[in-house]
């Protein structure tokens, strides 16, 4: 997948208006990869990538090596720079490998199922491209399930035995203490990938 793929992506054209990638920003991005691969943790998720810069929005993979940052990047800390560049490696990794996550997935209470939703729903919920599809239920300790999903940036839960309500994710404390991380409870990927950051940086 090229530059032409952005065009496609159901988000907001200026997190997808394509920029050019500075010297500045290139001699940025090769002292942080050069950090990245002396760290032996790094070793698992390391893969060559192309870059892309867009005006702004949040960093994000697509395909199995592109990495698009938003130009805010580049005015970061350096350590927050370090955690987004492995945060987003991890996400290629789950694009790789994707079997072995759906297994460690089904440990931590997800399973991959069908799921259709309100319209009104529907039209809310946000898109993510490290997380394309809600296709996954989480079924707690309790012995209830719910359906993640993004709104707003902000992680919902729709129980599977309720009518149409979509709970804020601090109301059902059994799933928002689940994973030892408090943010993009709204999809595995985006859980994993900040565990396996957090843990290992």
């Amino acid at each position: 997948m090229g530059i032409g793929y952005m065009d496609q992506l159901p988000i907001p054209a200026e997190n997808k208006k394509v920029v050019p990638v500075t010297f500045d920003h290139q001699k940025r991005l090769i002292a942080l990869f050069r950090a990245l691969n002396r760290d032996p943790r790094f070793a698992p998720y390391a893969t060559q990538v192309n870059i892309i810069n867009v005006q702004s929005g949040h960093p994000f993979t697509q395909g199995k090596g592109t990495i698009v940052l938003p130009l805010a990047f580049y005015g970061w800390p350096q350590e927050k720079q370090f955690k987004v560049l492995f945060h987003e490696h991890v996400h290629l990794h789950q694009r790789a490998h994707p079997h072995w996550y759906t297994r460690y997935y089904g440990k931590i209470g997800f399973t991959r199922a069908t799921i259709s939703f309100p319209p009104e729903v529907e039209k809310r919920l946000m898109y993510n491209p490290d997380g394309e599809k809600y296709e996954w239920i989480w079924r707690g300790k309790s012995g209830r399930s719910y359906i993640p999903v993004g709104i707003d940036h902000k992680t919902f839960l729709i129980p599977t035995t309720g009518h149409g309500q979509v709970l804020p994710v601090n109301d059902v404390p059994e799933y928002a203490r689940a994973f030892g991380i408090n943010r993009q409870l709204y999809h595995p990927n985006e859980i994993v990938a900040h565990q396996i950051t957090d843990g290992l940086l």
